[in-house]
C-alpha cells in the first residue's frame, strides 16, 4: 500500500515536471509503477489515465503499445484483458477486476473521466484553426480540428467538442455532416465544424471569438476525455516522428481566435453630386443605398455635416429636405430619416439639398445609421450598424457684382440732392466655367427710395464665363436723410442643363417637374441725401418735330426761408438752337 501511495505521490506531483522536461526514460519509470500499483489495487481511474500516458512515451515499443491500448478498450468497455506489465498477478486480480466491473455496472460509480492532454509528449498531437480570420454575425464560421494519431490501432467511437471563451457558442458549434467518428491509427485526421451565425445568440459584446480548449471523447460503458487547453497561448512542438502525415501537421498553423467584423460591406452607398459647387447654390445630392443582405435593413437614417480642421462642424453651411414639392430647412443636430424598411436586393434613392455660404475647401461627412434585422425561426435579433464617408468640396463663387450711383442731372458727380433723380446700376458677371441661366432678379430698395423707370434685361437668360448682364433704376428720395442702404438685389439662377426644359430636371433617372432654384444676394450702394437750396423742373412737350420750333418751359423752386437772387445762364446744344433770353439775371424768388 505504502509504495502504491508513493508512485500516485510522484505521478500526481513529479511526473507534469519530468513530462514537460522530455525526461522520458524517468517519466516512464514513473508512469509505470504508478500504473503497476493501480491495477493490483483495482484502482480504475488511475489505471486508465496511466495507461493512456504510458502509450504516449515514444521510448515504449510499438508492440507493448498495441497490446496496452487492446487492454484499455477492453476496460473501458467493462471487459476484463491481461494486463502485459503484471503477468504474475493476472490471474489473482481478474475476479477482483471482474467484481470492480460488475459493480461500476450496478452503481454506475464511474463518471467520465478527464485526462488533461494539454502538453507536446502524448499519443496525439492536435492543432485546431479558424478557416476565416474575420467574419460578421450572420456568417457560418467554419472550423477545422486536424489530430495526428500515434497509437497502433484504430479507435472507434470517438468524439470532438470544441469549447469557446464565451461558453454561450459552445451549443453552436456543430459538425459538418457527414463527420467520421472513427481515430485513424498513425496518421492525420481532421475533423471540421461550424459555427453558427452569431445573431441566433442572444448577447455578443466581445469583437473577438476565443477557442478555449478542445475535448476528445473516447465512448464506451466508460467514457474518457481527453482535454487540450489553448487559453495560455502556448506553441506547439513540431513533432519529430518523421512521415507523410507528421510533415502535413507540421506545417499547420493554429489560429484560435476570429474577429468579428460589422456588416458594411453588404451593403452599397453610392454618393451623387457636382464636383465643383457654387456658393449659395441649392445643391442636389442624390443617395443611392443597394442592399445585398440576406435580412431585412431597417431605420436607415443619415447625419450629414460639414467639417472644418477635420474635427469641428462648420455651422456657416444650410441643409434641406423635400416635404412633397418644397424645400423645408434641417437643423444642425438633426438625422435624415431616408427609409424604415430595405428589403434584400432592393435599391433605395433619396435626395438631399445643400447649400454652402461661403467659398473654399470643405470636408462633407456622411454617416449612415442603420439596423439589421436577423431573423431565424422565432428568434429576430436586431443589429445596430453604421457607416461614414468622407467627401473633399471645392466652392467657388459664381459671381462678381459691382453697382453704382450716378446724379442724373450731371452723371460725373454722386452726389444725390434731395427730391432729384439719381440713376442706380449694377454689372453682374459670371466667374464660373459653369453656364448659368439667370431666371429673374427681385430689388428690394429701401422704403424712403421711390422707382421712376428702369432698364432690365430679358429674363430667363443664360450667361457663361465672363459675361455679364446689366440692370438700371432711374430713383428719387423725397425726404433727406443721413448715410442708408438703398437695399438689396436678389439673383435667382440655376445651372443650365443640357438637354433640360425649363421647368424639369433629371434625378436618378425619374423626369420630374421640380427645378432647384438659387438665390443670392447682394447689397447696393449706400448714399447721403443732400439738400438742395433751389431745384428747376424742365417741362417739354411729348413730340417734337425737326426743324419746328418748339416751347420748353422751366419752373425754379427755392427751399430758402429767405428770398434769393439767382442768376441763370443756358448754354448751348449742339442738337438744337434756342431762340430769346440766354441769361436771366436779378430774379427775385420768394417761398
Amino acid at each position: 500500500m505504502e509504495n502504491y501511495k508513493d508512485a500516485m505521490n510522484y505521478y500526481y506531483n513529479i511526473l507534469a515536471y519530468y513530462r514537460e522536461e522530455k525526461w522520458r526514460q524517468l517519466h516512464l519509470t514513473i508512469i509505470k509503477s504508478a500504473m503497476i500499483s493501480a491495477f493490483r489495487l483495482i484502482d480504475y481511474n488511475n489505471f486508465i489515465k496511466c495507461g493512456f500516458e504510458f502509450i504516449a512515451n515514444e521510448s515504449v515499443p510499438m508492440e507493448f503499445k498495441h497490446s496496452l491500448v487492446n487492454c484499455l478498450i477492453s476496460f473501458l468497455r467493462l471487459q476484463y484483458s491481461p494486463f502485459i506489465f503484471d503477468q504474475e498477478t493476472n490471474s489473482t486480480k481478474a475476479s477482483e477486476w471482474t467484481e470492480k466491473f460488475t459493480a461500476i455496472k450496478n452503481e454506475n460509480t464511474i463518471g467520465p473521466i478527464f485526462i488533461n492532454i494539454d502538453h507536446d509528449n502524448n499519443f496525439v498531437n492536435c492543432k485546431i484553426r479558424f478557416e476565416i480570420d474575420r467574419f460578421s454575425i450572420e456568417d457560418e464560421i467554419p472550423i477545422s480540428v486536424f489530430v495526428l494519431s500515434h497509437l497502433p490501432i484504430d479507435l472507434d467511437h470517438v468524439e470532438f467538442n470544441i469549447k469557446f471563451e464565451n461558453s454561450q457558442l459552445d451549443s453552436h458549434c456543430i459538425p459538418i455532416a457527414p463527420i467520421s467518428d472513427c481515430l485513424k491509427a498513425e496518421s492525420l485526421n481532421v475533423f471540421r465544424f461550424k459555427l453558427c451565425p452569431l445573431f441566433r445568440i442572444s448577447e455578443i459584446f466581445a469583437k473577438t471569438i476565443k477557442i478555449s480548449e478542445i475535448i476528445f471523447t473516447i465512448k464506451n460503458d466508460v467514457v474518457v476525455k481527453f482535454q487540450w487547453s489553448f487559453s495560455n497561448n502556448r506553441s506547439t512542438v513540431p513533432v519529430s516522428e518523421m512521415n507523410k502525415d507528421s510533415h502535413q501537421f507540421n506545417r499547420i498553423v493554429s489560429k484560435t481566435s476570429a474577429e468579428i467584423v460589422n456588416l458594411e460591406s453588404k451593403i452599397d452607398f453610392e454618393i451623387k453630386h457636382h464636383k465643383e459647387l457654387l456658393v449659395n447654390e441649392n445643391v442636389l445630392i442624390e443617395i443611392c443605398i443597394h442592399s445585398k443582405e440576406s435580412h431585412h435593413i431597417t431605420n436607415i437614417n443619415l447625419e450629414a455635416m460639414v467639417l472644418k480642421n477635420n474635427v469641428e462642424i462648420d455651422t456657416s453651411n444650410q441643409w434641406f429636405k423635400f416635404q412633397g414639392d418644397v424645400l423645408a430647412e434641417k437643423k444642425q443636430d438633426e438625422r435624415y430619416f431616408l427609409a424604415d424598411r430595405l428589403a434584400p436586393g432592393q435599391t433605395l434613392i433619396k435626395e438631399i439639398v445643400f447649400r454652402s455660404l461661403y467659398a473654399g475647401q470643405k470636408k462633407l461627412s456622411m454617416k449612415f445609421n442603420y439596423e439589421l434585422k436577423l431573423k431565424h425561426d422565432n428568434h429576430v435579433q436586431i443589429i445596430a450598424n453604421d457607416k461614414t464617408y468622407f467627401t473633399l468640396l471645392n466652392v467657388i463663387d459664381p459671381f462678381q457684382f459691382n453697382s453704382s450711383v450716378s446724379n442724373y442731372a450731371d452723371p460725373k458727380t454722386s452726389q444725390i440732392r434731395l427730391n432729384e433723380p439719381f440713376r442706380l446700376s449694377y454689372k453682374l458677371k459670371s466667374s464660373c466655367n459653369v453656364p448659368l441661366e439667370i431666371l429673374g432678379v427681385q430689388n428690394q430698395l429701401a422704403q424712403n427710395v421711390q422707382m421712376i423707370t428702369k432698364s432690365s434685361p430679358q429674363f430667363p437668360c443664360c450667361i457663361h464665363n465672363n459675361e455679364t448682364i446689366q440692370e438700371s433704376f432711374l430713383l428719387s428720395c423725397p425726404s433727406e436723410s443721413s448715410l442708408f442702404a438703398l437695399g438689396t438685389s436678389t439673383i435667382q439662377w440655376t445651372r443650365k442643363e443640357k438637354n433640360r426644359c425649363d421647368d424639369e430636371i433629371t434625378v436618378g433617372g425619374d423626369m420630374r417637374k421640380r427645378l432647384i432654384v438659387s438665390e443670392t444676394t447682394f447689397n447696393l450702394n449706400s448714399i447721403v441725401i443732400q439738400p438742395s437750396m433751389i431745384f428747376i423742373e424742365l417741362f417739354l412737350p411729348e413730340k417734337v418735330y425737326a426743324r419746328n420750333p418748339f416751347m420748353a418751359r422751366y419752373k425754379i423752386h427755392s427751399r430758402m426761408d429767405i428770398d434769393v437772387i439767382i442768376e441763370i445762364t443756358m448754354g448751348n446744344a449742339e442738337y438744337f438752337m434756342i431762340a430769346g433770353n440766354r441769361q436771366v439775371s436779378s430774379i427775385q424768388l420768394a417761398i
